[in-house]
């Protein structure tokens, strides 16, 4: 497994246990699932991770002296499900909160593959569903949205050698429009960010 201990590894694999992880910046510890390198330790910046996520991750592999070998992780993505029944798992997981196995079988009945696309664009009509009032489908809109919005961060910002840890704190300060806000004025925006995270960290 840990042959090539510097050398980047790409791994898709399903999260099947979250040991640790810290609300505030996203380090998590997880235990992942994969077939080619079976059950491992995962540890990094990976925000709002839950557990059941299908995830494609990169790191490189080290020991730790207490607790064995690990990937370290620099980036991982969620693997976003398709079909029907991966929809349910994956809401079911309590990813999106406010949602758990009962609610996300009555959402993916009303909207079938299109249920995420639903949630993140139009998510008022989840109110539609017997059980779901227009606040509380709202507030999954809204929960969901940050989850993606996050993400995407995330990602966008890996071009600029920003570290996912950074990411997250740039996210805290522009918002769910950070990538939006970025792309239109790039340089100023990231390096006024930066500064306002290293204003938090003296204070």
């Amino acid at each position: 497994m840990g042959n090539k201990m510097d050398e980047n590894v790409i791994i898709t694999g399903k999260v099947f246990e979250i040991i640790y992880q810290n609300d505030a910046n996203g380090y998590t510890v997880c235990e992942i699932d994969s077939d080619e390198y079976g059950l491992f330790t995962a540890t990094g910046y990976m925000p709002y991770l839950t557990e059941g996520e299908n995830i494609s991750i990169t790191g490189t592999w080290s020991v730790h002296p207490e607790y064995g070998e690990q990937l370290k992780a620099s980036y991982y993505e969620t693997i976003i499900p398709t079909d029907e029944q991966s929809i349910i798992d994956y809401l079911a997981s309590g990813v999106v909160y406010g949602i758990r196995t009962a609610t996300a079988k009555k959402i993916v009945d009303k909207f079938g593959a299109d249920s995420l696309n639903i949630m993140l664009t139009d998510p008022m009509r989840l109110s539609e569903i017997k059980g779901i009032s227009k606040s509380r489908a709202e507030q999954i809109g809204q929960a969901y949205l940050q989850i993606q919005s996050m993400q995407s961060i995330v990602m966008f910002l890996q071009q600029y050698g920003i570290s996912n840890n950074l990411a997250i704190k740039i996210h805290q300060i522009l918002g769910s429009d950070a990538v939006r806000l970025i792309k239109k004025i790039p340089t100023y925006l990231l390096i006024k960010s930066t500064e306002s995270v290293s204003a938090l960290r003296i204070i």
